[in-house]
């Protein structure tokens, strides 16, 4: 009668099958360490690369986040000792410590996280896309993708909006045909179908948000329920942007806060003289961050005697460079002036709304019925409130002007006129130019607001009211809640039957 292998204790067989087992469970020890320190750093987005990445530089030597950190486990770690001090009494011998096995973990991992995303998204079934491209540091042009989707937990009974970052790709072309090639490509790719596709979000730019043959027109093409819904962040930067560059008043006034800025930040002497006499240090202006010039003109409106002493005494300082006092002297004759000193307290009153309103548009939990109802309201602030904006900063520019002894009215220049010429110019004074100036800005301001936020009004209008809860249960009238019942019911061609069992339901009301 044969015996089996576990009765033959004695065997070769079996004690090499127990050093097989031994050493098959050693390496399983050492990788799944290996694998939670390089999933450790890339989940706290840290570099794993050092500049000397070798186990026989000294401790004062960086080796890298990676090494380093398998250094520090080893201090506690039997068996990370053990494998680290065999790497490195036998160099070339099998240790996993590699840059070409660190990538190659990586990639493993990201995969399995990203086949685990998708799944996800699957299981959601609808989801909204948002493809944004830039180009990176070798100037190659790529695409980001990011799909959104409502994940829902039935074992924790939990239900959210999750957002999955899957991933960059690369292109060469930038016209809407080919954006939109790519993107079809990548969802057929990821086992996504175009038609479950629910909305769209891409930036401000032509190509992307034309409503001709911009990509989110394309795409609407082949799904007409893939909403599109531009950033409104990013919308009411480019009002305020495009408001600013309306007059040549206004690009000088933002120059001067810049060459302001400009001017003490270059020198730490005079930044330490700026800090003293001011509690609040003036900054720079940002042309893709609105909110920055909020910082940039409080500072100066709010200390405006100050930083002119400031330039004052550089001016007058005997101890000051040549180009110092020059400098100095330029900006105070640019600030000492009826459009700069008026400018500036239109501004703040101008920027301080915005600034309020974009940081409601950046909380989470801010929806875009809410956004619609705030910048709505912005805009009718500014229709309304145009008189007297104009007229305060007038009325505070003019007693500024007193305060400092500066003339508000200049003899106007002659125009030479050719033989025959009898037309004369109209000659507008200083104060009429600068309140047509200001005007002008807030006319471009509502002009803006109407054009760039009508999309997010009409996105509004159609699933706004399911958003008012407090309206739905009872200030809305069954009426007007039947209207927008059957309105929503129209859009979706899945709610068509849904709107038929309304109209039943109100009929039999």
């Amino acid at each position: 009668m044969k015996r089996t292998l576990a009765e033959n204790k004695g065997l070769i067989d079996v004690e090499l099958q127990s050093e097989i087992d031994v050493e098959k469970q050693k390496w399983r020890d050492i990788l799944e360490r290996l694998i939670h320190c390089i999933k450790f750093l890339a989940t706290q987005n840290l570099a794993l690369r050092g500049h000397r990445e070798s186990l026989q530089s000294d401790d004062a030597s960086n080796v890298g986040n990676f090494l380093g950190l398998l250094k520090l486990l080893a201090a506690f770690d039997p068996v990370m000792q053990a494998h680290l001090k065999n790497a490195k009494n036998r160099p070339g011998s099998t240790s996993y410590l590699s840059a070409a096995t660190q990538n190659e973990f990586i990639h493993l991992m990201a995969s399995t996280v990203r086949k685990y995303m998708l799944e996800t998204i699957r299981q959601a079934k609808y989801f909204g896309i948002m493809f944004d491209s830039t180009p990176d540091q070798a100037h190659r042009e790529q695409v980001s993708e990011v799909v959104r989707y409502v994940d829902v937990d039935f074992t924790k009974k939990t239900v959210r909006v999750a957002e999955s970052f899957l991933g960059f790709i690369q292109i060469n072309l930038k016209d809407g045909e080919s954006l939109v090639g790519t993107i079809l490509s990548q969802l057929e790719k990821d086992g996504m179908d175009l038609q479950d596709c629910r909305s769209q979000c891409y930036d401000n730019a032509a190509v992307m948000a034309g409503h001709k043959s911009g990509v989110q027109q394309r795409i609407i093409e082949k799904n007409h329920l893939a909403v599109f819904v531009n950033c409104d962040n990013l919308s009411l930067n480019l009002v305020g942007v495009n408001a600013a560059k309306q007059d040549v008043m206004t690009v000088t006034f933002f120059g001067t806060i810049q060459a302001l800025f400009v001017f003490f930040s270059s020198s730490t002497q005079r930044w330490e003289k700026l800090k003293i006499a001011v509690p609040k240090v003036v900054k720079s202006e940002s042309t893709t961050r609105w909110s920055a010039r909020v910082e940039a003109v409080k500072p100066i409106n709010n200390h405006l005697d100050e930083i002119l002493q400031v330039l004052q005494a550089m001016m007058d300082g005997a101890t000051e460079t040549t180009d110092t006092r020059s400098e100095a002297r330029q900006l105070y004759n640019r600030m000492l002036t009826p459009k700069f000193l008026t400018l500036l307290g239109f501004w703040t009153n101008v920027l301080l709304p915005i600034d309020r309103v974009q940081k409601r548009l950046l909380d989470p939990a801010m929806n875009f019925h809410d956004a619609a109802l705030d910048l709505e309201s912005l805009r009718d602030h500014f229709y309304n409130e145009r008189e007297r904006l104009v007229s305060k900063a007038l009325e505070v520019g003019l007693n500024l002007c007193q305060e400092w002894e500066v003339e508000t009215e200049r003899r106007p220049r002659r125009k030479k006129t050719m033989a025959g010429e009898t037309s004369k110019d109209a000659g507008l004074k200083t104060t009429q130019e600068i309140e047509r100036a200001m005007k002008e800005t807030i006319d471009r301001l509502h002009t803006e607001m109407n054009d760039r936020f009508t999309r997010l009004h009409d996105t509004d209008a159609k699933f706004g009211f399911l958003l008012d809860v407090e309206g739905l249960c009872t200030g809305i009238s069954r009426d007007i809640l039947k209207t927008k019942c059957e309105n929503f019911g129209q859009t979706y061609s899945v709610m068509l039957m849904v709107s038929s069992c309304t109209r039943r339901f109100w009929t039999s009301e």
